[in-house]
Protein backbone atom coordinates (compact mmCIF):
# COMPACT_ATOMS: atom_id res chain seq x y z
CA UNK A 1 0.00 0.00 0.00
CA UNK A 2 3.63 2.13 -0.05
CA UNK A 3 3.37 2.68 -3.98
CA UNK A 4 3.01 6.29 -5.48
CA UNK A 5 -0.25 5.42 -6.82
CA UNK A 6 -1.43 5.40 -2.95
CA UNK A 7 1.15 8.22 -1.72
CA UNK A 8 0.16 10.98 -3.78
CA UNK A 9 -3.46 10.79 -3.08
CA UNK A 10 -2.57 10.05 1.11
CA UNK A 11 -0.65 13.79 0.76
CA UNK A 12 -3.61 15.58 -1.11
CA UNK A 13 -6.19 14.08 1.27
CA UNK A 14 -3.54 15.12 4.39
CA UNK A 15 -3.36 18.84 2.96
CA UNK A 16 -7.09 19.25 2.21
CA UNK A 17 -8.20 18.02 5.72
CA UNK A 18 -5.70 20.46 7.35
CA UNK A 19 -7.24 23.21 4.96
CA UNK A 20 -10.58 22.70 5.76
CA UNK A 21 -9.50 22.66 9.59
CA UNK A 22 -7.96 25.64 9.35
CA UNK A 23 -11.01 27.20 7.59
CA UNK A 24 -13.16 26.04 10.05
CA UNK A 25 -11.36 27.17 12.97
CA UNK A 26 -11.22 30.77 11.36
CA UNK A 27 -15.22 30.08 10.99
CA UNK A 28 -15.56 29.15 14.53
CA UNK A 29 -13.25 32.11 15.85
CA UNK A 30 -14.73 34.96 13.81
CA UNK A 31 -18.27 34.34 12.16
CA UNK A 32 -19.78 32.33 14.56
CA UNK A 33 -22.93 33.05 16.72
CA UNK A 34 -22.27 32.21 20.15
CA UNK A 35 -26.19 32.06 21.27
CA UNK A 36 -27.15 29.48 17.96
CA UNK A 37 -24.20 28.29 16.49
CA UNK A 38 -24.10 29.70 12.79
CA UNK A 39 -22.28 30.95 10.81
CA UNK A 40 -23.07 34.47 10.32
CA UNK A 41 -21.52 36.59 6.82
CA UNK A 42 -19.39 33.27 6.06
CA UNK A 43 -21.09 31.42 3.53
CA UNK A 44 -18.07 31.60 1.27
CA UNK A 45 -15.67 29.85 3.55
CA UNK A 46 -18.37 27.46 4.01
CA UNK A 47 -18.53 26.63 -0.06
CA UNK A 48 -14.50 26.67 0.33
CA UNK A 49 -14.95 23.48 3.31
CA UNK A 50 -17.69 22.18 1.39
CA UNK A 51 -15.50 22.02 -1.72
CA UNK A 52 -12.39 20.86 0.14
CA UNK A 53 -14.66 18.13 1.46
CA UNK A 54 -15.53 16.72 -2.34
CA UNK A 55 -11.99 17.63 -3.32
CA UNK A 56 -11.19 14.85 -0.75
CA UNK A 57 -14.11 12.59 -1.95
CA UNK A 58 -12.36 12.56 -5.13
CA UNK A 59 -8.72 11.65 -3.92
CA UNK A 60 -10.05 9.15 -1.66
CA UNK A 61 -11.27 7.52 -5.02
CA UNK A 62 -8.07 7.34 -6.70
CA UNK A 63 -6.57 5.96 -3.65
CA UNK A 64 -9.17 3.52 -2.83
CA UNK A 65 -8.80 2.34 -6.70
CA UNK A 66 -5.51 2.06 -6.28
CA UNK A 67 -5.49 -0.14 -3.18
CA UNK A 68 -8.22 -2.38 -4.95
CA UNK A 69 -5.71 -3.02 -7.38
CA UNK A 70 -3.16 -4.49 -4.95
CA UNK A 71 -5.56 -7.52 -4.17
CA UNK A 72 -4.43 -7.11 -0.47
CA UNK A 73 -5.92 -10.02 1.44
CA UNK A 74 -8.17 -8.94 4.68
CA UNK A 75 -6.37 -10.37 8.15
CA UNK A 76 -7.60 -9.17 11.39
CA UNK A 77 -5.03 -7.83 13.30
CA UNK A 78 -3.53 -9.84 16.19
CA UNK A 79 -1.93 -8.31 18.92
CA UNK A 80 -1.31 -4.88 17.45
CA UNK A 81 -1.13 -2.49 20.14
CA UNK A 82 -1.93 0.11 17.95
CA UNK A 83 -5.47 -1.01 16.73
CA UNK A 84 -6.01 -2.63 20.77
CA UNK A 85 -5.51 1.33 21.71
CA UNK A 86 -8.05 2.62 19.45
CA UNK A 87 -10.26 -0.01 19.65
CA UNK A 88 -10.60 0.65 23.51
CA UNK A 89 -10.62 4.33 23.49
CA UNK A 90 -13.47 4.02 20.70
CA UNK A 91 -15.39 1.83 23.18
CA UNK A 92 -14.63 4.45 26.19
CA UNK A 93 -15.90 6.72 23.93
CA UNK A 94 -19.17 5.28 22.94
CA UNK A 95 -19.39 5.04 26.97
CA UNK A 96 -19.39 8.80 27.14
CA UNK A 97 -21.44 9.17 24.46
CA UNK A 98 -24.13 6.96 25.87
CA UNK A 99 -23.75 8.92 28.96
CA UNK A 100 -24.29 12.50 26.78
CA UNK A 101 -27.22 11.08 24.92
CA UNK A 102 -28.72 10.16 28.49
CA UNK A 103 -28.15 13.68 29.80
CA UNK A 104 -29.67 14.94 26.65
CA UNK A 105 -32.99 13.38 26.83
CA UNK A 106 -33.56 14.18 30.44
CA UNK A 107 -32.54 18.25 29.67
CA UNK A 108 -34.88 17.93 26.34
CA UNK A 109 -37.71 16.64 28.36
CA UNK A 110 -37.05 19.18 31.54
CA UNK A 111 -36.84 21.80 28.77
CA UNK A 112 -40.22 21.52 26.94
CA UNK A 113 -43.68 21.34 27.82
CA UNK A 114 -44.26 19.13 24.78
CA UNK A 115 -41.92 16.10 23.94
CA UNK A 116 -41.56 15.60 20.26
CA UNK A 117 -41.42 11.88 19.72
CA UNK A 118 -39.90 12.29 16.55
CA UNK A 119 -36.87 13.32 18.29
CA UNK A 120 -36.89 12.02 21.68
CA UNK A 121 -36.93 8.33 19.96
CA UNK A 122 -33.97 8.16 18.30
CA UNK A 123 -32.29 10.09 20.70
CA UNK A 124 -33.30 7.50 23.44
CA UNK A 125 -32.23 4.79 20.82
CA UNK A 126 -29.38 6.41 19.90
CA UNK A 127 -28.47 6.29 23.78
CA UNK A 128 -29.01 2.52 24.09
CA UNK A 129 -26.73 1.76 20.89
CA UNK A 130 -24.27 3.57 21.93
CA UNK A 131 -23.49 1.55 25.13
CA UNK A 132 -24.39 -2.00 22.89
CA UNK A 133 -21.19 -0.44 20.45
CA UNK A 134 -19.34 0.25 23.18
CA UNK A 135 -19.99 -3.53 24.36
CA UNK A 136 -19.22 -4.57 20.70
CA UNK A 137 -15.73 -2.85 20.70
CA UNK A 138 -14.73 -4.02 23.72
CA UNK A 139 -15.10 -7.76 22.44
CA UNK A 140 -13.38 -6.57 19.27
CA UNK A 141 -10.66 -5.69 21.85
CA UNK A 142 -10.40 -8.80 23.21
CA UNK A 143 -10.44 -10.67 19.72
CA UNK A 144 -7.57 -8.73 18.71
CA UNK A 145 -5.13 -9.27 22.16
CA UNK A 146 -6.12 -12.74 21.22
CA UNK A 147 -8.08 -14.35 24.04
CA UNK A 148 -10.90 -16.86 23.75
CA UNK A 149 -13.61 -14.30 22.66
CA UNK A 150 -14.39 -13.61 19.08
CA UNK A 151 -16.27 -10.36 18.39
CA UNK A 152 -17.05 -12.53 15.02
CA UNK A 153 -19.29 -14.89 16.94
CA UNK A 154 -21.50 -11.79 18.10
CA UNK A 155 -23.58 -11.35 14.95
CA UNK A 156 -26.28 -9.42 15.98
CA UNK A 157 -24.12 -6.49 17.54
CA UNK A 158 -22.14 -6.23 14.25
CA UNK A 159 -24.75 -3.49 12.70
CA UNK A 160 -24.84 -1.79 16.17
CA UNK A 161 -22.48 1.21 15.10
CA UNK A 162 -24.21 1.40 11.91
CA UNK A 163 -27.63 1.70 13.72
CA UNK A 164 -25.93 4.18 16.21
CA UNK A 165 -24.81 6.50 13.31
CA UNK A 166 -28.69 5.87 11.82
CA UNK A 167 -30.82 6.96 14.54
CA UNK A 168 -28.32 10.13 15.06
CA UNK A 169 -29.02 11.10 11.38
CA UNK A 170 -32.36 10.59 12.88
CA UNK A 171 -32.21 13.20 14.85
CA UNK A 172 -29.90 15.35 12.88
CA UNK A 173 -32.74 15.68 10.32
CA UNK A 174 -35.63 17.04 12.47
CA UNK A 175 -32.94 19.98 13.40
CA UNK A 176 -31.84 20.56 9.54
CA UNK A 177 -30.64 24.16 9.26
CA UNK A 178 -29.27 26.32 6.41
CA UNK A 179 -26.40 24.22 4.44
CA UNK A 180 -24.44 27.24 4.78
CA UNK A 181 -25.15 28.82 7.90
CA UNK A 182 -25.86 25.34 9.67
CA UNK A 183 -22.14 23.80 8.35
CA UNK A 184 -21.42 21.90 11.57
CA UNK A 185 -24.38 20.05 11.28
CA UNK A 186 -23.96 19.13 7.95
CA UNK A 187 -20.56 17.60 8.55
CA UNK A 188 -21.32 15.41 11.32
CA UNK A 189 -24.84 14.30 8.38
CA UNK A 190 -21.22 13.29 6.11
CA UNK A 191 -19.35 11.78 8.53
CA UNK A 192 -22.17 9.73 9.95
CA UNK A 193 -22.95 8.74 6.47
CA UNK A 194 -19.18 7.10 6.46
CA UNK A 195 -19.66 5.62 9.64
CA UNK A 196 -22.46 3.45 8.26
CA UNK A 197 -20.45 3.06 4.97
CA UNK A 198 -16.91 2.22 6.98
CA UNK A 199 -19.27 0.06 9.15
CA UNK A 200 -20.95 -2.19 6.49
CA UNK A 201 -17.91 -2.94 4.16
CA UNK A 202 -15.94 -3.85 7.80
CA UNK A 203 -18.62 -6.50 8.76
CA UNK A 204 -18.53 -7.72 4.94
CA UNK A 205 -14.43 -8.10 5.43
CA UNK A 206 -14.80 -9.78 8.41
CA UNK A 207 -17.26 -12.08 7.94
CA UNK A 208 -15.14 -13.15 4.34
CA UNK A 209 -13.40 -15.75 4.75
CA UNK A 210 -9.52 -15.26 2.68
CA UNK A 211 -11.42 -11.95 1.42
CA UNK A 212 -9.57 -8.67 0.39
CA UNK A 213 -9.67 -5.62 0.69
CA UNK A 214 -12.26 -3.81 -1.40
CA UNK A 215 -11.90 -0.04 -3.27
CA UNK A 216 -15.52 0.15 -1.07
CA UNK A 217 -13.74 -0.49 2.41
CA UNK A 218 -10.58 1.42 1.48
CA UNK A 219 -12.63 5.02 0.15
CA UNK A 220 -14.91 4.70 3.43
CA UNK A 221 -12.40 4.41 5.79
CA UNK A 222 -10.12 7.53 4.23
CA UNK A 223 -13.12 9.60 3.89
CA UNK A 224 -14.47 8.73 7.48
CA UNK A 225 -11.18 10.13 9.03
CA UNK A 226 -11.31 13.08 6.66
CA UNK A 227 -14.98 14.01 7.36
CA UNK A 228 -14.51 13.26 11.64
CA UNK A 229 -11.04 15.42 11.66
CA UNK A 230 -12.75 18.73 9.81
CA UNK A 231 -15.76 18.00 12.21
CA UNK A 232 -13.94 17.50 15.82
CA UNK A 233 -10.04 19.20 15.02
CA UNK A 234 -11.52 22.94 14.77
CA UNK A 235 -13.26 22.41 18.20
CA UNK A 236 -10.44 21.00 20.00
CA UNK A 237 -8.33 24.12 18.95
CA UNK A 238 -10.85 26.55 20.15
CA UNK A 239 -10.26 24.68 23.53
CA UNK A 240 -6.62 24.57 23.48
CA UNK A 241 -6.00 28.25 22.60
CA UNK A 242 -8.30 29.41 25.08
CA UNK A 243 -11.34 30.10 23.20
CA UNK A 244 -14.56 27.83 24.92
CA UNK A 245 -16.30 31.06 25.37
CA UNK A 246 -16.82 31.04 21.93
CA UNK A 247 -17.76 27.61 21.26
CA UNK A 248 -21.93 26.51 21.60
CA UNK A 249 -22.38 23.18 23.18
CA UNK A 250 -22.71 20.16 21.21
CA UNK A 251 -25.49 17.39 21.49
CA UNK A 252 -22.76 15.34 19.89
CA UNK A 253 -19.85 12.99 21.38
CA UNK A 254 -16.05 14.83 19.79
CA UNK A 255 -14.36 11.69 20.75
CA UNK A 256 -16.49 9.49 19.25
CA UNK A 257 -16.36 10.81 15.80
CA UNK A 258 -12.56 11.49 16.37
CA UNK A 259 -12.00 8.13 17.65
CA UNK A 260 -13.92 6.56 14.53
CA UNK A 261 -12.19 7.97 12.05
CA UNK A 262 -8.85 7.12 13.82
CA UNK A 263 -9.87 3.28 14.34
CA UNK A 264 -11.34 2.93 10.52
CA UNK A 265 -8.06 4.26 9.23
CA UNK A 266 -6.19 1.98 12.20
CA UNK A 267 -7.35 -1.17 10.73
CA UNK A 268 -7.27 -0.53 7.45
CA UNK A 269 -3.21 0.10 7.87
CA UNK A 270 -2.56 -3.36 9.90
CA UNK A 271 -4.91 -5.37 7.75
CA UNK A 272 -2.18 -4.85 5.21
CA UNK A 273 0.72 -5.38 7.41
CA UNK A 274 -1.36 -8.73 8.61
CA UNK A 275 -1.41 -9.84 5.50
CA UNK A 276 2.05 -8.98 4.59
CA UNK A 277 2.99 -11.01 7.88
CA UNK A 278 0.95 -14.20 6.56
CA UNK A 279 2.09 -14.32 3.06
Amino acid sequence: MQSARTKLPVIFIAVSVIFACALRFFQLFTLTDIKSGLVVGGEKTSCAIYGIIALCALACGVFAKSVGRLDIKFVLPRKNNYVIFCSIALSVFFFIDFIHQCFNCYNYVERVSYVEPAYIVPLIICAALGIVSSFYFAVFTMTVKGTNYDFRNFTIFHFAPAAWAFTRLCVILTKLVDFFNGIETYIEFITLVFVICFSFSFVSSVDKKDGTITSFFAFSSVMLLSASLILTVPRVLMMITGNYNLLTDTDFSLGTYFMLGIFAVSVLKNVNKESLRDS
